[in-house]
């Protein structure tokens, strides 16, 4: 049951691709944890969220496989939690069809969660100057290095949104579970984004490359850096820092 919890919870983030192999089964059974009442349910209200196409649109549930996505391991534990949703307003049923909505409680209730948890995501905002000269500090060094850890890396110009800038990248400093800060050559964008990551709660993973550390802002000189020379010395260390305070990611 646990295994099939995990694998279920995997599939639905995104976490498993199509090179799954008996490794990757070894971790995400490590990965279990004892969940309790709130959290089962909490779990389920995030994967009806999830399995929904568009807000509205109702999501039909077999109870003898889908007792999982709320870490259940009888049918019986599962719609006590299903009923409980009920009971607070997050979904609704069809009486006649074993189908459920996601009620405006629940989406707000979704929001909330997504927001109030960076622990539930393995999104990684990243903030860095945009100048030619770090493109290979992107493609060659954060980006598969913070992959390489096990989660998934953004930058607000890798997505394709219609959003103002500003709330967007505001918007995914909120969803992240940290935030890495590149302060290479000294863009104050970065250093906005890092201190409202800080406000926010959320930890902040500093970099550097060697030749502009001494320029690094004096107020923030106090955290220790990830300090490299070439984009593949970054990917490696990002890998480890990252490795080495947070424990690996979701993602394989």
């Amino acid at each position: 049951m646990r295994v099939a919890c995990v694998l279920r919870h995997a599939t639905l983030s995104g976490s498993l691709d199509n090179k799954f192999s008996a490794d990757d089964l070894e971790y995400l059974k490590g990965t279990w944890r004892e969940k309790g009442v709130v959290q089962k349910q909490n779990a389920l209200i995030l994967a009806l969220a999830a399995l929904t196409k568009l807000p509205g649109s109702p999501v039909l549930l077999v109870a003898e496989c889908d007792h999982v996505l709320a870490w259940c391991s009888t049918v019986d534990e599962f719609n006590y939690h299903l009923n409980a949703l009920v009971q607070r307003q997050l979904v609704t049923c069809q009486t006649m069809d074993p189908e459920w909505t996601v009620t405006p409680n629940g989406w707000e209730r979704v929001e909330q969660l997504s927001m109030a948890d960076p622990l539930s995501t393995d999104l990684v905002f990243v903030a860095m100057s945009f100048d030619g000269s770090l493109a290979a500090a992107w493609t060659e060094g954060l980006f598969p290095g913070i992959g390489d850890a096990g989660y998934r890396p953004e930058r607000v110009d890798t997505a394709h949104h219609a959003d103002k800038i500003d709330d967007r990248i505001m918007a995914k400093i909120r969803e992240s579970r940290f935030v890495v800060v590149d302060v290479t050559t000294q863009n104050r964008g970065a250093y906005f984004e890092a201190g409202f990551a800080l406000g926010l709660g959320r930890r902040v993973i500093w970099c550097v490359r060697e030749d502009d550390l001494g320029a690094v802002h004096f107020d923030t000189r106090q955290f220790n850096h990830v300090v490299w020379k070439e984009p593949a010395d970054l990917r490696i260390r990002m890998r480890d820092r990252i490795l080495g305070v947070f424990g690996r990611g979701p993602r394989r």
